[in-house]
Formats: structure tokens, sequence, C-alpha cells
């Protein structure tokens, strides 16, 4: 789709024809030099002609389609620019740019044939989470001589998601029961708790029918269950700009994500709370875990929750207790920068099952630490804490 007229320009060679002429053309008159003037008026006469040729339509076609449209942080991104040439004798070239995330990126497809398309590839970074906005695609079909271009916008805006990485966060430790009796112990297995109902599907268990809103809506309604000994995790994620240098906001993100993706598969609610106090994200309980179907809905939004998530500007840590509940502590993780003072984040965890911070540290002194009971991992990147968690849990 065209959205916008062609716009005759002149190029760098086509300004220096001109010039080339202006100066010839009036000193060959004075000096009475026939060759100068002669090849001034062959420079206007080839100007002239690159001009009628230029400004006459061409039939090209240009799209851009984008692969994948979301993508984890520092995987691979391309916008794929297709230019054809539908006319039947004429041999174009064409040169433009691409706008993404504001940045001019430049292609070019010479010798374009007739009935001839090609695809260009355009890569879109990807080093940082956020919404990337691509266009509009600026197109020039330039001259055989390349001195003058028509300058046309093509096809429409697009975007790509840039989300956080998941990595191997292994699995959380165990959970404690609070039921019924009041108890508040470690163990490895206990009841069903009711989280989530779904319409049934053939080869569901119809013992696990709920029968009361099966009734009540006039649709067989299965229960969906998770063990209650299967730990809350709570993630209380430092994003105030001045906890970090560099891109290491980007690794505590992918960290975040991280430890959501192992409590979402083992079955655990999940939670994000924002030391700045902005909006988190909250993952309910799965019954029976998503390692054999992947992420399900609530998780997928929690990643495009935490895509735009931008450092925030406030000032000293204040306490974020008020928003964890006394249910919601089995797993307590900080996740902060070396910049913050160890001590002001280990308060945060303080009276959790497990309790556990989480440096991103350019320079640690080692990678599984404590500080009392709690758990202290640091490392530079989100693979080394990562890693580092992984071993803490399976001590």
């Amino acid at each position: 789709m065209t959205d916008s007229r062609p716009r005759l320009r002149l190029l760098a060679r086509g300004w220096a024809v001109v010039g080339t002429v202006l100066v010839l053309g009036p000193f060959g008159v004075w000096a009475q030099y026939p060759a100068l003037i002669g090849l001034a008026l062959a420079l206007a006469g080839l100007l002239a002609v690159e001009v009628a040729v230029t400004a006459a339509p061409a039939a090209i076609t240009v799209k851009r389609t984008v692969h994948p449209v979301r993508v984890a942080r520092n995987d691979p991104c391309a916008a794929v620019v297709t230019v054809g040439n539908r006319s039947r004798r004429r041999w174009i070239t064409v040169a433009g740019y691409d706008a993404v995330a504001g940045q001019p990126l430049p292609f070019r497809v010479a010798g374009l044939g007739p009935g001839e398309y090609r695809e260009v590839p355009i890569e879109v970074p990807t080093t940082r989470r956020g919404v990337i906005r691509l266009g509009p695609l600026t197109v020039r079909r330039l001259s055989p001589a390349e001195l003058v271009s028509t300058e046309q916008e093509y096809g429409s805006a697009a975007t790509v998601v840039v989300e956080p990485r998941i990595l191997d966060g292994g699995r959380l430790p165990p959970g404690a029961i609070r039921g019924h009796v009041g108890a508040d112990e470690r163990v490895d297995k206990g009841g069903t708790d009711l989280v989530d109902l779904r319409e049934y599907v053939p080869g569901d268990d119809l013992r696990r029918l709920h029968w009361a809103t099966s009734a009540r809506s006039g649709t067989l309604m299965i229960r969906e269950d998770a063990d209650p000994s299967m730990p809350h995790l709570t993630v209380i994620l430092d994003d105030r700009a001045a906890a970090y240098g560099g891109d290491e906001f980007e690794e505590a993100v992918d960290l975040t994500a991280t430890l959501l993706d192992a409590a979402v598969r083992g079955g655990s609610p999940a939670q994000v709370v924002l030391v700045s106090g902005a909006e988190g994200v909250r993952c309910p309980a799965q019954g029976g875990g998503a390692a054999a179907g992947g992420l399900g809905r609530a998780a997928r939004d929690a990643l495009v929750a935490l895509a735009p998530l931008a450092p925030s500007e406030s000032g000293p840590m204040a306490s974020v207790g008020a928003r964890v509940g006394a249910g919601e502590k089995d797993v307590l993780v900080g996740v902060t920068g070396a910049r913050e003072p160890l001590t002001v984040m280990l308060g945060q965890v303080q009276g959790a099952s497990f309790g556990a911070v989480a440096v991103v540290d350019e320079r640690p002194e080692r990678l599984v630490g404590a500080a009392g009971a709690i758990t202290v991992l640091r490392g530079p990147h989100s693979s080394d804490l990562a890693f580092a968690w992984r071993q803490a849990v399976a001590r």
C-alpha cells in the first residue's frame, strides 16, 4: 500500500552535475572554449534525461513483513522488505530505509530486472525489552546514473514486542501448608485447592467435574486443582534506576521472568511487587503446572506486562511489606542492583519461609552466599543468577 506521493529529489551526484554545468558553461562561453560548452550541454542533457526517466511512474511493489512479532530479549528478529519490479522492460535500482525504534536502517536493491522480486532482511535490535515500532518505510527509486531519485513511503507501521528472556530457573523450594488447622509446616505433598474452572473436553477425568457450577451454567465444568503445599512465590523487583548501571536492569527483569516461569511450570501462584509502587504482576496457580503445554495465558500476560517496564526515578527504597500478604511469603525473592546497599533489600525479605536476595553485580566475590537465614545470590548476568538460584535450591 502506498502512503504518499513520490517526491523527485536531486542526489549528491545530481547536485555535482548542476554545479559543474553552472561553472563550465559560463566559463566556456567567456573563454570561447567549445569543448567546455559541449561538455556542459552534455551534462545538462544527461540530467534532463535522468529527471524524465525517473519522474515517469514505475510499477514497483514494496512490502514489509516482521518475524517474530514477539521475541525474547537478545533473540534474533528481522524485518524483511520485499521489492518487486512489475514492469516488463525497465531495470530499476531501489534504496531506502526502515525507521526502527526511530533509527533509520538502510537497505539497497540494485539491478532489479523486469518481473523480479527480491527480499532484503533488516535486523531488528532486541538488546532491550519494550515495544519496538517500525515505520515509515521510505523507498527511493534511483535513476540509472543515480543523479536523481523519487522518494515514497510504502506500507504501514508494525510493532515488535521484546519480552524478558526466560532461562532455566529449575524449581522452587518446597512450600508450606497453612490450612484449616493453622499449621505452618514445610512439606513436599499435600491436599488440593480449587484454583480455576474450565469447560470439559473429551478425555477429562469425570471425577473432577464441578457439579454445582455445571448445573448452574448448563455446561460441564472441570475443576483445576493446585496442591496447597506448592509455594507462593513473591518477587520484590527493585525497579529504581538508581540501583543499576548500564543494562543491569535488563538482567534483573530477565531473572524475574525466569523465577515466574519456574513457579508457573511447577503449578505455583506467583507475583511481582515493584519497589517504586507501580502496579505489579500476578500469575494465578495453574493446576498440574505448565511444563507439558508451555506457558499458560496468565504467564504470557505476565511477560507482556514486564516487556515495557522501565526503571523508575523514584527515591530511596520504602518498605513493601504492606503489599505482600502473610500467605504470599512462602518464597520471597528480592532482586536489585549492586548500587543499592544489601541490607536494605535484606530487610524486605524477612519473615519468609525461604528468603533470598539476588544482586546484579558485575564483580561478585561468589555466586551463592548467605546473610543469616537469607540466601544471597550475586552475578553479572541473569544466566549467572539463574545458575546460582538452582544451586541454592538444590542444597
